[in-house]
């Protein structure tokens, strides 16, 4: 499959590429690999180039329209990112994307086991609010200090604003 002529973004937009849903390390490194791909692209105009162009397409795409990512959406994205680094040959200047790949890897691993932090500690919250049996607050109170400290202690700011 041939794609059109490639089309990519401005620097100085990337920069300002942000997908709310992700963790500002993750959008971080979307947003340098997007830079390394640019380097890549300019040095490479000749070759054949298909699987890092979908690749740039699919990372510009979750930055600019705000995707939010499933687990099986960061899990492919993890595979798609070793199968690059691995069998991308014969491009001149691919060693740029490794530690970048590497640090991209990571950040998507690190929000796979995030992923449903917020949902349990908003459950949680939930449950907190509408209970009335004080056994149950002081029980979820107690959970909310030791699995969730950073988010109960901004909630609790909150409430008593």
């Amino acid at each position: 499959m041939k794609l059109k002529k490639l089309e990519i973004i401005e620097i100085d937009d990337i920069l300002t590429l942000n997908n709310s849903y992700l963790s500002d390390n993750l959008n971080h490194y979307m947003r340098s690999m997007l830079f390394n791909l640019r380097i890549i692209f300019r040095h490479n105009m000749d070759d054949d180039l298909e699987d890092l162009i979908k690749f740039y397409y699919k990372l510009e795409d979750i930055l600019t329209q705000d995707i939010k990512l499933k687990n099986e959406d960061i899990k492919k994205l993890i595979t798609q990112i070793t199968k690059i680094t691995l069998n991308t040959i014969n491009v001149y200047g691919i060693s740029i994307i490794y530690e970048n790949s590497a640090k991209l890897t990571d950040a998507l691993y690190n929000e796979l086991r995030t992923h449903t932090h917020p949902v349990a500690f908003n459950e949680l919250v939930n449950i907190l609010n509408n209970t009335t049996d004080e056994n149950t607050k002081i029980s979820i109170i107690n959970l909310l200090k030791s699995n969730f400290t950073l988010e109960y202690q901004k909630y609790l700011a909150r409430i008593n604003l």
